[in-house]
């Protein structure tokens, strides 16, 4: 399964994936990005390394890098569901990030994913791809334990490097 979590009002998001592979075996990831402390921690099979984090905590989702290319409705009378095509341009500490995302609009300037189909670059050679479809949508955060700093980088809070690695992901299930 893959799980993503967002707290907009202390500005951290969490990906928990964990996967098993037929010839890999089993494979588990954690991310939390913390903008508002500057640090991204990432927990790959239990193996911690901890980055410098900047940028724009709404970055892919309808905010100045990406660009807007037209809405699609769906339902009836007052039954609507507004949905927007977005073209998604970032770069996060790793990557830069090419695609696309259909988004829900909530308020002015703010959106909820709903798809993403996007392609991951590091000096323009394509590393890997993804697609994502985020169902079972929620509005609250049933655990607020998930943005807490990972056990396995407690005590290790220096930043540093470890070896890259791929991790492709197919029919998730992502928890907002």
């Amino acid at each position: 399964y893959s799980r993503l979590y967002h707290d907009e009002k202390k500005g951290k998001y969490v990906k928990d994936v964990k996967v098993e592979f037929e010839k890999a075996g089993k494979v588990t990831l954690f991310v939390l990005e913390d903008y508002a402390g500057g640090r991204r921690y990432t927990v790959l099979n239990g193996n911690c390394s901890v980055k410098p984090l900047t940028g724009d905590f709404n970055r892919e989702l309808c905010v100045k890098q990406s660009d807007y290319k037209g809405r699609a409705v769906l339902g009836l009378n007052d039954d609507l569901l507004p949905m927007d095509l977005y073209a998604v341009n970032y770069s996060n500490p790793d990557y830069d990030i090419y695609g696309e995302a259909v988004v829900l609009p909530i308020s002015e300037g703010r959106c909820m994913r709903q798809t993403e189909m996007i392609n991951a670059r590091v000096k323009s050679k394509l590393v890997a791809v993804e697609s994502a479809v985020v169902f079972n949508t929620t509005t609250s955060i049933s655990d607020p334990s998930i943005f807490d700093i990972p056990k396995e980088c407690k005590g290790n809070l220096h930043l540093k490097k470890v070896p890259p690695f791929n991790l492709n992901l197919h029919a998730i299930k992502i928890r907002l």
